[in-house]
């Protein structure tokens, strides 16, 4: 790790020595500077779907529709400009979702009836958070603005399953009527709970790309990104209850722990994307 470290700093140090661009007088008929200034604020988008629509214009698509789309795993990503050329970055998402699905199912009873049923239910939860923060510098000449830098990313994902049943297991019903969630039936019985899978990871990425500004502080660009990414998937349980002949049996089993190295080039600040200046 530490000879990595060395070589993103000595990319990094390598483009400082660069020399950015003097602030041109650079303007739009209205007098509005057409390149982002001090004090700026950018906010970014997938450029795909707007281009999508664009080119559909001219195909005869029906029902052609746009919408705006995240960069970066489903994350907020913006930019504060601390000089003409040089700004620093951030990403966000703060992402939290409860699912619950139920499903009626025939009560179990001696004597079936269709018409007697009790309820089935699966809840789902997970958590995902998204940090991104970095420094970014610019040069080039015009409407071309280059820009590189680098950035560290942490990452926080957790997810837990619930299964309620409305039929138990018992020693008139070893294998009682169940709704099939999908995954909850096993070979030998079924799952009532898997919990506390948490997804921890950390990045550190140098980047550079390309703008091009269509108009006054909007730009459409690229980006290409290199760096390691390490990620732990911590330990979790599953539970699982069945009949073993004479009783109802809980059985809990961890989950053994997964990591996960790259180093590799990406493409992570999106596809190509829109950023809007203000």
């Amino acid at each position: 790790m530490k000879k990595i470290a060395i070589v993103m700093i000595a990319v990094l140090g390598f483009g400082l020595t660069l020399h950015a661009q003097d602030k041109e007088d650079f303007m739009s008929k209205r007098g509005v500077y057409i390149l982002p200034e001090s004090g700026d604020i950018g906010l970014g988008f997938d450029a795909v779907p707007f281009l999508n629509y664009m080119g559909n214009m001219f195909n005869g698509n029906v029902g052609n529709s746009v919408f705006t789309n995240f960069i970066n795993n489903q994350a907020i990503v913006g930019k504060y400009y601390l000089a003409d050329d040089a700004a620093v970055r951030g990403e966000l998402r703060l992402g939290f979702n409860s699912v619950s699905n139920q499903e009626f199912i025939m009560k179990d009873l001696d004597v079936p009836d269709a018409d007697v049923l009790v309820t089935d239910k699966m809840k789902f939860n997970t958590t995902n958070v998204h940090l991104g923060a970095g420094y970014e510098m610019r040069r080039g000449h015009g409407r071309i603005q280059g820009y590189y830098g680098g950035m560290v990313t942490f990452q926080y994902s957790q997810n837990s399953t619930k299964y309620l049943y409305g039929n138990a297991i018992t020693s008139d019903f070893n294998t009682p009527n169940t709704t099939n969630f999908g995954g909850n039936i096993t070979g030998t019985g079924r799952l009532t709970e898997i919990n506390n899978l948490t997804n921890i990871g950390v990045g550190l990425r140098a980047f550079v790309g390309v703008e091009y500004f269509l108009a006054p502080k909007l730009s459409l660009g690229g980006e290409f990104g290199w760096g390691p990414a390490f990620n732990v998937l911590t330990d979790g349980t599953r539970v699982e209850e069945r009949w073993t002949g004479t009783e109802v049996e809980v059985e809990i089993t961890d989950i053994a722990r997964d990591t996960d190295f790259d180093l590799d080039t990406d493409r992570a600040f999106g596809n190509i994307f829109l950023i809007f200046h203000f």
